[in-house]
C-alpha cells in the first residue's frame, strides 16, 4: 500500500511530539532555542547594515556622499565579525570546563541573559554612533553565539531515546528554522517601518529574557 509509508511517518512524528512533551528537559531545549533564535537571526541578518547604516551613516547607494561612510562601516563590521568567529571558537573549547562547574541551565541562561543585554544595547549605540563600542559588540557577541550553538545539541544529546535522537535533532533544527522564517518574513516591515533595526533587536532581547525565564525554571 503506497499510503503506508506516510501514515507510519504522521505517527513516528506524532510519537516524537509526545516524548518532547513529556521530557521537560526536551521541551525547555526547543523552547529556549525557539526563543533565542528569534533575537540571533535578527541579529545575522541585520547586524552588517546596523552598524554601517545606523552608526556610520552610510548610505547604501552609490550615488549618495554617504556611500563612503557605508562600505567603511560594513568593513568595519566585516572586521569585528572575523573576531567574532575567533572568540566564538575559542569559547567552544572551553564549554566543557564551565559546563562542570555552572551546569548547562545556569551557563545557557546567562548566555541568553547576557545576549538580551547586548541587544538591547543596540539602542545606545545607534543613538551615539559609538564606531569602536560598534565593532566590540559586534565581536563580544561570538562567545554567546558559541554557548548558544552548543547547549542544545548537547542536552538531545543526552536526554533523547537513541533510536529516535537523528529525529530529535532534527526537531531541534525546526526549532532553528522557525524564527529564521519568522525574520526574513517580517524583519523588513518592522525595521522599515520603525526605520531602525534596533526596535527588531529589542524584540530580540526581550524573548531573551523570556528564554532565560524558561531556562532557569525548566531545564535542570
Amino acid at each position: 500500500d503506497v499510503h503506508t509509508p506516510l501514515v507510519q511517518e504522521e505517527r513516528s512524528a506524532g510519537a516524537t511530539l509526545r516524548i518532547i512533551w513529556g521530557n521537560q528537559a526536551l521541551l525547555a531545549t526547543y523552547t529556549v532555542t525557539l526563543l533565542a533564535w528569534l533575537g540571533w537571526i535578527s541579529l545575522q541578518i541585520y547586524q552588517t547594515e546596523f552598524v554601517a547604516t545606523e552608526v556610520y551613516q552610510g548610505s547604501a547607494d552609490e550615488s549618495s556622499p554617504a556611500n563612503k561612510a557605508y562600505v567603511t562601516g560594513v568593513h568595519a563590521a566585516s572586521r569585528a565579525l572575523i573576531l567574532n568567529a575567533v572568540l566564538m571558537t575559542g569559547t567552544t573549547y572551553l564549554i566543557p570546563t564551565v559546563l562542570r562547574k555552572l551546569g548547562k541551565a545556569r551557563l545557557w541562561s546567562l548566555s541568553t541573559g547576557a545576549t538580551a543585554l547586548m541587544l538591547a544595547a543596540s539602542i545606545l549605540i545607534s543613538r551615539t554612533h559609538a564606531k569602536a563600542a560598534s565593532s566590540a559588540w559586534l565581536a563580544l557577541l561570538g562567545p554567546l553565539y558559541g554557548i548558544q550553538q552548543t547547549i542544545p545539541f548537547l542536552v538531545v544529546s543526552e536526554e533523547a531515546p537513541k533510536d529516535l535522537l537523528g529525529e530529535l535533532n532534527g526537531f531541534l533544527n525546526v526549532a532553528l528554522c522557525i524564527p529564521q522564517l519568522l525574520v526574513s518574513l517580517l524583519g523588513g516591515w518592522v525595521v522599515a517601518l520603525a526605520g531602525t533595526d534596533s526596535l527588531l533587536f529589542t524584540a530580540g532581547a526581550v524573548c531573551d529574557v523570556v528564554a532565560t525565564v524558561v531556562c532557569l525554571r525548566l531545564l535542570v
